[in-house]
């Protein structure tokens, strides 16, 4: 262990003071690149759910289908980030109260809890770089006795695809289907049947969605934007995720 030791930081010991600077630095990093991740991915949601409003709209339930499948994975990966967050403010907490009250050597069970989490995060493709540099810094300063040696192996893409199954995804993608569908097709099984004058018809046209027929753009245009928009969508996905 002691070999280990003076191969990441040398012969000398380092500062606790510098320990301390450096740790706060990288959690800082990876809170910054959480942060970034979740202002995304917000974003990609908006969208999707546009897109599935959208469609909707026009009884596509092709495209809805397409759209909910796509906001189910961007929900999934924001969550993901989202517990990622959480874990690191922890960290962050732990590592504090440990190197301010200079209890290293008697906490080692705290120790041990920290070391669970930045296993868990190394696990996550956008943070794993910088919590491998995190998990060195710990090891500096004494909070942490090894490294974990099988993170190094794992293919990123397990964790994102772990403990589920089409029957799991297909009932979460369903219930974001009723979500943005049921309202509007509620709507539509209780029109009345019976049929107004033409004028008192037009009379009873909100002037917000008379606003909104003078800007429909004609189907082959908002299915090509649609489209590219799907695409770019998913292409961000995956950047996230890796």
């Amino acid at each position: 262990m002691d070999y280990i030791k003076k191969s990441i930081w040398g012969q000398q010991k380092p500062d606790p003071r510098e320990q301390q600077r450096n740790l706060k630095k990288i959690i800082r990093k990876n809170s910054r690149e959480v942060n970034r991740s979740l202002y995304e991915l917000t974003n990609l949601k908006l969208k999707s759910e546009k897109l599935i409003k959208a469609s909707a709209k026009k009884n596509d339930k092709k495209k809805v289908k397409i759209y909910c499948h796509e906001l189910y994975r961007i929900n999934k990966q924001y969550d993901r980030m989202y517990t990622s967050k959480a874990q690191l403010e922890s960290i962050g907490l732990k590592v504090d109260e440990m190197l301010n009250l200079q209890k290293i050597g008697q906490t080692m069970a705290q120790g041990a809890g920290i070391m669970n989490e930045v296993n868990s995060l190394i696990h996550i493709p956008a943070l794993r770089s910088s919590m491998i540099e995190l998990e060195k810094e710990l090891m500096k300063s004494g909070i942490i006795t090894e490294m974990v040696d099988d993170t190094l192996e794992m293919n990123p893409e397990d964790d994102i695809t772990v403990e589920e199954d089409d029957e799991e995804i297909e009932n979460a993608v369903n219930e974001i289907m009723e979500k943005y569908t049921n309202e509007k097709f509620d709507k539509v099984h209780t029109v009345p049947q019976t049929k107004l004058p033409i004028h008192q018809q037009q009379e009873s046209i909100p002037q917000k969605e008379k606003d909104e027929e003078d800007k429909i753009i004609p189907n082959e245009n908002v299915d090509g934007e649609a489209d590219n928009l799907l695409n770019e969508m998913r292409e961000r996905l995956r950047a996230l995720q890796s």
